[in-house]
């Protein structure tokens, strides 16, 4: 009698423990199918005279898949020296410029649509951040007249 109470308060605490060690997440609950959204910037979008800066910091509401940002992140035109993502946190993506940028210039920093959550959901649109080095932004529009009498078929090069 005394080796089967020792047996099944062994088998009970093995029970027990294994049940303890097991890590999952809670059940229940909709399913996340919200897209993740960007809080804030730094610089702030359109900003202009933006002198001195290492880097450029885009901050969300929630946490991204690290590996999604591979080749989805763009910088027109390109920095001298390039750049390098960096992580403050889960949330807060950090492009580190490796030099100075160009004085009296436009940049546009994109952040396409495949960049995800960890939830796997992606961005519902592509990130946009113009910024300049200069006193204005350049809206990268160009206006004209085409004079043609028969305008089908012309092409225009830029």
């Amino acid at each position: 009698m005394k080796l089967l109470c020792r047996y099944l308060t062994c088998l009970f605490l093995v029970i027990f423990l294994l049940q303890c060690a097991v890590r999952r997440a809670p059940e229940g609950g909709p399913q996340d199918k919200t897209p993740p959204q960007l809080v804030s910037t730094f610089p702030t979008p359109d900003s202009t005279n933006v002198k001195d800066l290492d880097y450029i910091e885009l901050k969300f509401d929630e946490n991204l898949d690290r590996s999604s940002i591979r080749n989805q992140m763009w910088m027109l035109p390109d920095p001298p020296g390039g750049f390098e993502v960096e992580w403050k946190n889960s949330k807060t993506l950090r492009v580190k410029l490796n030099d100075s940028l160009e004085t009296n210039r436009t940049y546009l920093l994109t952040l396409g649509t495949e960049v995800k959550d960890q939830r796997g959901n992606t961005l519902e649109k592509p990130v946009l951040l113009p910024f300049s080095t200069g006193e204005t932004i350049d809206t990268g529009k160009i206006t004209g007249k085409l004079y043609a009498s028969q305008p089908e078929n012309t092409f225009i090069y830029v």
